[in-house]
């Protein structure tokens, strides 16, 4: 618990003040991304690590963790973190979000698919879901 708080407090420092953090990304991708995404204290480090990331190197964590968004959604953590990849995906990432959950694009209306629906009725799913439909919104 401690030791994520020290990496936490790290990484946001050493970006802050303008230091690469392109070791500790790579690091944390080389290192099992998703079991840390929905572990109980290393998702905070993960979610750091996107905000404060590099546009390559937050496209990197996305394009890593976005396959696997659906399974992080069923997860106290990963939803968590499946939020912070949602709130910093570029457009591309969202339309490949949307077709999974929503369906193609202009297809006919259909009933609600197995990946909607699941959103919807998990407790944590479902803010995962508000937060496609909000930066879908924008």
């Amino acid at each position: 618990q401690n030791g994520c708080r020290v990496v936490q407090a790290v990484l946001k420092a050493a970006a802050q003040g303008g230091m690469d953090i392109g070791a500790a990304v790579s690091g944390l991708i080389a290192g099992g991304l998703e079991h840390l995404a929905t572990h109980s204290f290393a998702n905070y480090a993960v979610q750091v690590a996107l905000r404060h990331a590099s546009a390559p190197q937050r496209e990197a964590m996305a394009n890593e963790l976005l396959p696997r968004l659906l399974a992080l959604s069923a997860s106290k953590h990963g939803s968590n973190v499946a939020e912070s990849v949602l709130s910093l995906a570029q457009q591309p990432q969202l339309d490949q979000m949307c077709e999974t959950v929503f369906g193609p694009l202009g297809a006919p209306a259909v009933p609600p698919g197995d990946a909607l629906r699941g959103l919807m009725e998990h407790p944590f799913g479902n803010y995962v879901l508000q937060t496609l439909v909000r930066r879908v919104a924008e």
